[in-house]
């Protein structure tokens, strides 16, 4: 994903989105159960979807981020490197990570353009 983007694009993917429009997921952690999170930003996501261990998992739709991706943050390229990554990957485990270092590369991305760095 190496397109152009300006400071302002940046800062507008990287902030807090309305309140109606948070996303709420879950994480399963073994053995206490399903813990609910509500993700307002994409570097929230990104730690969300950080993988943590064998016992402690996302649960959530990767079609559902791509579409609050796409629709909510309105970050289009990076909603379809996410659909990519499902269907590369039959294991959901295995398509989490591969969002997960998806987003964290564009978070980063974002966050150096936003302070001004380079695009």
């Amino acid at each position: 994903m190496s397109t152009f983007i300006s400071k302002e694009e940046a800062v507008h993917l990287l902030r807090e989105v309305d309140p109606d429009d948070i996303l709420v997921a879950a994480r399963m952690h073994y053995p206490s159960g399903i813990h609910d999170e509500w993700i307002e930003t994409l570097e929230e996501l990104m730690w969300f979807l950080k993988p943590a261990s064998d016992r402690d998992i996302p649960a959530v739709s990767i079609e559902g981020l791509a579409v609050w991706i796409e629709d909510t943050v309105e970050d289009k390229a990076l909603a379809e490197d996410v659909r990519k990554c499902a269907k590369e990957h039959d294991n959901f485990v295995n398509a989490c990570e591969a969002v997960y270092y998806k987003l964290e590369a564009r978070v980063y991305h974002l966050q150096k353009v936003a302070e001004g760095g380079v695009a």
